[in-house]
């Protein structure tokens, strides 16, 4: 769990494995916009003589995804982000743990590229990061039972 962890209702943690095995290392605590959608395509499987068009779902794609992380800019954080953006070949295994409570985490883990980042430092603010991921494969989204 990260030292700066500080959200009132919950947390989250993005963690990540640069080798893309489960040895995951926290990078920040999510402070902000978690934004991303996957997505599948959709083929016509439609007959010319059908009065409707008929469809099913084909091949998906994970897509990307933004966190906003704390972060400190002359830690070990901002190097691992600035390393994973210029390596070309890593394909991290990354984790996304939210604390619903003191005893409850739930983990969702996934593949990306990290494709974009930015930071913010500002006077009397939390130092943040943005990051985005391009998701490589499954997003692994938690699924009922």
């Amino acid at each position: 769990m990260a030292a700066n962890a500080k959200l009132r209702g919950f947390k989250a943690v993005l963690g990540y494995d640069a080798a893309g095995t489960t040895t995951f290392v926290d990078l920040g605590t999510i402070v902000d916009a978690i934004e991303g959608t996957s997505s599948m395509e959709v083929v016509d499987t439609s007959l010319l003589a059908d009065d409707f068009k008929t469809y099913v779902k084909a091949q998906g794609d994970g897509g990307q995804i933004t966190f906003v992380v704390s972060y400190d800019p002359a830690g070990d954080e901002s190097k691992a982000i600035a390393d994973m953006f210029y390596n070309l070949d890593s394909l991290p295994n990354w984790q996304i743990e939210v604390y619903v409570d003191v005893s409850t985490v739930r983990t969702e883990t996934f593949k990306a590229l990290l494709v974009g980042i930015g930071r913010s430092i500002s006077k009397g603010a939390m130092a943040t990061s943005a990051i985005t991921l391009q998701i490589s494969g499954n997003p692994n989204y938690t699924k009922s039972a």
